[in-house]
């Protein structure tokens, strides 16, 4: 230990009506945590509840469970001038933060979106200038660095050159460095230059009020220069200084007459000289001073004080040695930044003290199986490897390093039963004795490990072995000592594993083993197995570790199992897991609290359950417990104090002590996360209530902020999106919302914190839309609906059509049959009765047949053009074929057709019928007037487009001189029905050509 300290703590000894010790647990952050630096130069709470601590490699917003965090080279949004900020100072005006790199320039950081909103750079900055200190001064910040005094119009948005220059002409450069900025009770402004001293300026118009040398500071010269490390103003017209000299105290009026007390610390006169790391002021008539020895709490007259440090043994590199900025939130609490990290400090008393370490013997407690407090408030703890007592004083004293000690009891004639691995031992003056020296009825017992013990009566002492030999019964007065197993007689125990022994109210002795439970009642004459079997696989439960009775009912740690309660009937009534709130399953030692509450360690923290309100509450090495883990026998009882140890150390615990935290945590959504095929990017959401989702985005996440720092790991959450849940959805303590698969439409999201007592939050909303991929828009489904319109409507005008097509061929079908078929059977009826009345005449037999032939072929056209499956090109040349090969060889007529190709072509039943009627008249007219010797039909497919000629080598006609007949006409006209057009080719003596091609 540093000198300074031994005279501090002298000095406490001295002043002891004035002064007194108070151990707080230090909640510790570091870069493990995500804080970007150890070195944490300044501390601020914003308006809004977030910490934000200014390092040597960064700076850091913290919610209580996350940093962000903000330097040079930073993503976009985060990114500063440079990496050492040296100071942070909140603009509530302008709702920004602003940043003072050390390297020069200045930052500014939107509170409502946590962007970087502003980053200036001086014009002229040397190359050797570097920031220490910023302070907000109306619209102004006065930035103090190497090089003197600078300023930053905030309303303009520059730098503006600094119109005094204090410091005399032959000042050094190393004069003008300033590491204190701050404004008095008159509205001025105070720097504090290292190598000259404070210079005093009127707020208005910059003039100097006053000058303080360093030698009126009591400044001998021998330091070079002197740093200020912080200040207070104390009522209404002091200040306080910290220095590198110690602790400066000046008093002033308004017209600045100064006095300077050089000595102002009554209670430890060292801090008048000693370096001075840290000051602050808490609003509270409380001074916070940090020196290399420590950290103090002074009232304003500096006569009282109460030293604060973390409990004793609790870290081999205590923190409060090297505090460096103090800030006090709005809670109350206390936040330092040390060399080390960033530290949190409960302001509430804390029910736990913790022990492991003590620097002044270099002895840890690494892992401590048993516990036993002593008349003169001593404690032994029975290590795996040896007995260390910790005396009033904390301090650590080595007994043994060797044996694993179980158990440590005291007995009735006042001597401390130490009892290890091999058997049992006697404390008495530090050192220790066979058990024998003392009670020579354990000497066949000596050798046996004890793990538990019980004063049955004022003679009984029951004694719990650890190896599987079963309970020992100690009569002291008769000095006499008997063995109780599974075999003895006339009263046995169902197992032989001890795990712990105890006494309920009705005299009746617990037996606690493996799987099973013995009661002895009745003087320990009678006894009860008790095998309590799960419901499920009908199993019996498993290491019954401790008992205790309250509220009439016996409480059962049975590892891996939980708290199991039961009724006096020895009826198990229920059993209490981490689905109730349990720490942790793995259950060891349990302990009644004033039959209110009920204290339970675990291998992973303490629950405290409270038997009236049915509810827990955890506690974790964050609270201030030696560690997460406890051993499974270590704990004792003292005055209502309870100790329990396990992994690096053990845990005192005043119950009178635990409080609930009243507080709601204060909530925000803080932060969207969203994933697209392209990449993921995030967006700060602290104040947003409404967001547009792009279409390309697949997965989003809403992080949560809930500021409770007194226990930000065991804040929980809860969530509802209205438009998918009846009931709200608990995340426990996750701190983020995953949404995947959500379709387009608008959704209200729910959010609501909860403390570690569950109280809880406000209820925050944020509504997200997510917007439509281009096939899910209303235009698409409008223009899908239109096409699919457009379709049917399509289809029921080619319906229509296609009716109408067949309607028309039905009308000519049946134009076709009554003027062909009709014509014919009239003219057989006619000649029908001609041949009646002249019998004879045979001429009109053959015009009956003629005429019914000529019938019946009309009907095969027809049913030929009505007939679906004989619609292609190769059917229709057939079928001209059938007609025009007999007529022409009966007229003594060459026919030829020759087909283009692709006669599979599919005609339409219009086409087919029409282009059959017209190169069947053709054919006809050619035999019956153009006295021809041959006819030609040709058909080509041009890409989908027909072409037709028909030709005869007869005696043709003259075109200019006669009038087209009714033939033509006729074939002019139905080309045209079916979209084609259609030439006549003739002259005297040169034949005829009819030549159709499709439009």
């Amino acid at each position: 230990m540093r000198c300074p300290f031994l005279i501090s703590i002298l000095l406490i000894c001295l002043i002891g009506n004035a002064q007194r010790i108070e151990e707080k647990a230090l909640i510790k952050y570091t870069q493990d945590d995500g804080l970007s630096s150890y070195n944490v130069r300044k501390i601020i709470q914003d308006k809004h509840g977030f910490i934000w601590a200014a390092t040597q490699d960064g700076l850091n917003r913290f919610d209580g469970r996350n940093f962000i965090v903000y330097k040079k080279n930073a993503p976009a949004g985060r990114n500063l001038l440079g990496v050492d900020i040296r100071d942070v100072i909140e603009d509530t005006i302008n709702n920004l933060i602003w940043v003072l790199p050390g390297e020069g320039g200045l930052n500014a950081i939107e509170l409502v979106s946590g962007k970087v909103v502003k980053s200036i750079i001086p014009q002229q900055s040397g190359a050797a200038d570097w920031n220490i200190r910023m302070s907000l001064i109306n619209d102004k910040l006065w930035i103090g660095s190497f090089s003197g005094l600078k300023q930053f119009d905030i309303k303009k948005d520059q730098f503006i050159s600094f119109p005094v220059d204090p410091l005399p002409a032959n000042a050094n450069p190393a004069d003008y460095e300033i590491r204190e900025i701050f404004t008095d009770h008159f509205s001025n402004t105070w720097v504090c230059y290292g190598g000259y001293g404070i210079v005093i300026f009127n707020n208005k118009d910059l003039a100097i009020r006053k000058k303080i040398l360093l030698q009126d500071l009591d400044y001998k010269g021998d330091y070079g220069i002197i740093r200020f490390s912080g200040h207070s103003l104390i009522g209404s017209n002091t200040v306080l200084l910290g220095t590198t000299i110690g602790l400066k105290q000046i008093m002033y009026d308004s017209n600045y007459n100064i006095s300077i007390n050089n000595s102002p610390c009554v209670a430890i006169k060292d801090l008048n000289n000693l370096p001075i790391s840290a000051l602050s002021n808490t609003g509270t008539n409380e001074l916070l001073i940090s020196s290399q020895n420590g950290l103090y709490k002074f009232n304003s007259a500096l006569n009282e004080y109460t030293f604060i440090e973390e409990p004793k043994g609790s870290s081999e590199n205590p923190w409060l040695n090297s505090v460096r900025y103090i800030c006090r939130d709005k809670s109350n609490d206390l936040w330092i930044g040390c060399q080390q990290g960033l530290g949190f400090i409960n302001s509430s008393t804390s029910p736990f003290r913790r022990f492991y370490y003590d620097p002044s013997t270099d002895i840890k407690l690494p892992h401590v199986f048993s516990l036993g407090v002593l008349k003169d408030k001593s404690i032994l703890a029975g290590l795996r490897s040896g007995l260390v007592r910790i005396d009033a004083n904390h301090r650590f004293h080595q007994i043994n390093n060797t044996n694993l000690f179980h158990h440590i009891y005291t007995d009735r004639n006042n001597r401390v039963h130490a009892l290890h691995s091999k058997g049992m031992l006697i404390y008495d003056d530090q050192k220790l004795f066979p058990v024998s020296k003392y009670y020579p009825e354990f000497q066949p017992y000596a050798g046996y490990p004890i793990n538990s013990h019980l004063d049955y009566n004022d003679s009984l002492v029951i004694l719990g072995t650890e190896n599987s030999i079963g309970i020992l019964v100690w009569d002291l007065k008769n000095r006499s000592v008997k063995n109780i197993n599974s075999t003895s007689q006339p009263i046995s125990l169902a197992a032989d594993i001890v795990n712990a022994v105890f006494k309920d109210k009705a005299n009746n002795v617990w037996v606690l083993s493996d799987k099973v439970i013995t009661v002895l009642s009745q003087n320990l004459t009678k006894s009860t197995t008790l095998s309590l079997l799960d419901s499920v696989t009908k199993q019996p439960y498993n290491i019954y570790f401790d008992i205790c009775e309250a509220r009439r009912s016996y409480w059962i740690t049975a590892y891996g199992t939980g708290l199991m309660e039961l009724d006096y009937n020895f009826k198990l009534i229920r059993i209490l897991t981490t689905k109730d709130g349990l720490s942790n399953d793995g259950v060891y030692k349990i302990f009644n609290s004033n039959d209110k509450e009920l204290i339970i360690t675990s291998n992973k923290g303490i629950s405290l359950y409270n038997i009236q309100s049915k509810t827990f509450s955890r506690f974790y090495e964050q609270d201030g417990l030696h560690s997460n883990e406890f051993e499974e026998n270590s704990g004792t009882i003292d005055n209502g104090v309870f100790y329990a140890g396990g992994v690096k150390g053990f845990t005192s615990i005043d119950p009178g002590n635990f409080s609930i935290n009243s507080s709601a945590p204060v909530l925000f959504l803080s932060n969207l996360k969203m994933e697209s095929s392209s990449g993921s990017f995030d967006t700060s959401i602290l104040f947003s209530r409404y967001i547009r989702i792009s279409n390309n985005i697949l997965q989003t996440r809403i992080d949560l902020s809930a500021l409770n720092y007194r226990n930000p790991q065991r804040t929980t959450f809860s969530y509802k999106i209205n438009e998918i849940h009846n009931n709200w959805i608990n995340l426990n303590t996750q701190n983020f919302i995953p949404l995947i698969g959500l379709s387009n439409g608008t959704y209200h999201i729910q959010v609501q914190a909860f403390n570690e007592d569950g109280v809880p939050s406000e209820i925050k909303e944020l509504t997200l839309v997510y917007l439509p991929k281009w096939h899910q828009t209303w235009w698409f489904r409008a223009l899908v609906a239109l096409l699919v319109a457009a379709t049917f409507y399509g289809l029921y005008r080619f319906r229509i059509n296609h009716l109408k097509k067949e309607e028309k061929i039905r009308v000519q079908v049946a134009s076709d049959l009554h003027d062909e078929l009709g014509s014919t059977l009239n003219s057989v009826k006619v000649f029908t009765n001609l041949a009646l009345m002249e019998k004879e005449n045979k001429s009109h037999l053959e015009k009956i047949k003629e005429s019914t032939q000529s019938a019946i072929s009309g009907v095969k056209d027809i049913i030929w053009v009505l007939d679906d499956k004989r619609d292609t090109l190769d059917h229709l040349l057939g079928r001209i074929n059938q007609f025009a090969g007999p007529i022409c060889e009966a007229a003594g007529i060459s026919y030829k057709q020759q087909p283009g190709g692709n006669e599979n072509y599919k005609l339409g039943k219009e086409e087919k019928r029409n282009l059959y009627m017209i190169i069947k008249e053709s054919i006809n007219n050619s035999i019956k007037y153009a006295e021809c010797s041959a006819i030609e039909l040709l058909i080509k497919n041009n890409g989908g487009k027909l072409s037709i000629s028909i030709s005869d080598d007869g005696k043709g006609f003259d075109k200019s001189g006669t009038t087209s007949g009714y033939g033509l006409r006729n074939i002019k006209h139905r080309a045209g029905e079916i979209g084609y057009q259609v030439e006549f080719n003739s002259s005297p003596g040169s034949g005829m050509l009819i030549y159709l091609e499709k439009k």
